[in-house]
């Protein structure tokens, strides 16, 4: 029997240094840790999402367990497999099997939610009901990098956060409202993606420019919650970006109240324009698992 390693995977797949703690997942499914302790999460390579529109032709359907939210002209739809590994820059430019969001008309909202029904969220930053380390990681594309043409999210939100205007407003502008964490590129800035946390009705904290995005490039995003310390680390491409941690216990009083710890999470991605052209964004994978216990 051949044993997969996150290494093999590691240009285009789970990296390995983000994921170390965690064995790989088997069926699409983490159930265990690298030394055998419980676990749970998944891992979708969106190979044969039958994402599209309903038989009456008016919403837009996933397949279990996503959740999909789509207004005015947007959809959540599979794209057809490009991947290409002759070259570095093929390699970056294509996938195997994704999911695109896209958005045509000013105030359209494209998103796609871990979770069958808007209520699911099955993952906690709350180490003291036994909620341990967690880790998420996805490959994300986005085609058009100028400034005031898409808004796009992707991280985790709390139960509820699937529906409209919770991840974003109506002005495009990240909605505040719902317990946020992970990865936020705002429409007034072309190609800066932004570590983003955010408790609701506290101040959103982050740190600007954790990636500086390329046109048509695949990037991997990802980032690491520790139990033990409380602590979020943002990774790009597989390797942390040190400067742009998040530690509970270092922030002031006001900025410690933005921790999401106290509502159940899900995996989201969202799209958002203000144009009335096409925008879109590629997901190529997605991931994220939990330790059944906190570290302590």
């Amino acid at each position: 029997m051949t044993m997969l390693t996150f290494d093999e995977l590691d240009w285009r797949g789970l990296s390995p240094k983000l994921w170390k703690g965690f064995a790989p997942p088997v069926g699409g499914q983490f159930q265990s840790t690298a030394s055998g302790n419980p676990a749970f999460g998944f891992h979708d390579d969106l190979v044969g999402y039958t994402g599209g529109v309903s038989l009456d032709g008016t919403t837009d359907i996933g397949y279990p367990p996503y959740y999909v939210l789509s207004t005015g002209d947007a959809t959540v739809k599979p794209v057809d497999t490009t991947l290409d590994t002759s070259t570095a820059a093929q390699k970056l430019a294509t996938h195997l099997g994704a999911v695109q969001l896209l958005a045509t008309t000013d105030d359209d909202e494209a998103a796609l939610a871990y979770g069958g029904t808007a209520s699911e969220a099955p993952f906690k930053f709350d180490p003291s009901l036994g909620f341990g380390d967690l880790v998420f990681e996805c490959r994300v594309l986005d085609n058009i990098v100028t400034d005031d043409d898409i808004a796009w999210f992707v991280g985790l939100i709390e139960s509820g956060g699937q529906a409209t205007t919770k991840c974003f407003d109506n002005g495009q502008d990240p909605a505040a409202t719902h317990d946020t964490i992970g990865f936020m590129k705002l429409i007034a800035d072309g190609d800066g993606v932004d570590s983003y946390c955010k408790n609701q009705g506290k101040t959103a904290v982050g740190t600007a420019d954790v990636h500086t995005l390329v046109a048509s490039q695949y990037v991997k995003l990802g980032m690491k919650y520790s139990s033990l310390d409380e602590k979020v680390s943002f990774w790009v491409n597989g390797v942390e970006k040190t400067s742009h941690t998040l530690s509970k216990a270092s922030m002031t009083a006001t900025e410690a109240g933005s921790f999401p710890d106290d509502n159940f999470m899900t995996p989201i991605i969202c799209a958002v324009t203000d144009q009335a052209t096409d925008m879109t964004l590629n997901m190529d994978w997605w991931a994220c698992a939990q330790y059944h216990n906190a570290v302590v």
